[in-house]
C-alpha cells in the first residue's frame, strides 16, 4: 500500500474519523456519494499536489448540502442548459469549499496550484454549458 504524504494523511484521517470516508487510489478521481464512503483519487496524480487538490475538491463534495446539489432535481433530457448550470454552480462550489476546509484543517495550499488545476476542471463543464 502506498504511503500518502502529510498533508494528503491528514485530510484523508479527517474523512475517516468525521464521515467514516475511506481515501483509496484507483482509475479514477471522484466522491462516490455517502453511502458509499468512499472517494478514490487517481493513482497518476502527485499526492502532494494535484491529488491533494483534487482530494480537496472531492472533500468540498462532502461538505456540500441539497441546496448545493439543486441541479441533481432538475431533468437533464428536459431543461439541458438549467442542469448544466447548476451542475457547473455545484462544481465551483465544490472548489470553494475544498479550499476554504484546507485552511480550516491548517494546510500549507499553493493557491495559484489550487486555482489553476480548478480552473481547468471547471472549463471542461464550461465547455458542456456553451454547447
Amino acid at each position: 500500500m502506498k504511503t500518502y504524504p502529510k498533508q494528503f494523511k491528514k485530510v484523508s484521517d479527517y474523512l475517516k474519523e468525521e464521515f467514516g470516508i475511506d481515501v483509496l487510489l484507483g482509475q479514477i478521481t471522484a466522491f462516490m456519494g455517502h453511502k458509499n464512503k468512499k472517494i478514490f483519487i487517481h493513482h497518476n496524480h502527485n499526492l502532494e499536489r494535484n491529488g491533494l487538490y483534487s482530494l480537496l475538491h472531492e472533500v468540498g463534495h462532502v461538505l456540500q448540502n441539497d441546496e448545493d446539489n439543486f441541479f441533481k432535481t432538475i431533468d437533464e433530457d428536459k431543461h439541458p442548459y438549467q442542469f448544466k448550470y447548476y451542475q457547473y454552480l455545484n462544481e465551483e462550489d465544490a472548489w470553494e469549499k475544498g479550499l476554504d476546509f484546507a485552511y480550516d484543517l491548517g494546510l500549507q495550499i499553493y493557491e495559484d496550484d489550487y486555482y489553476k488545476i480548478a480552473e481547468e476542471s471547471l472549463l471542461t463543464y464550461k465547455e458542456k454549458l456553451e454547447k
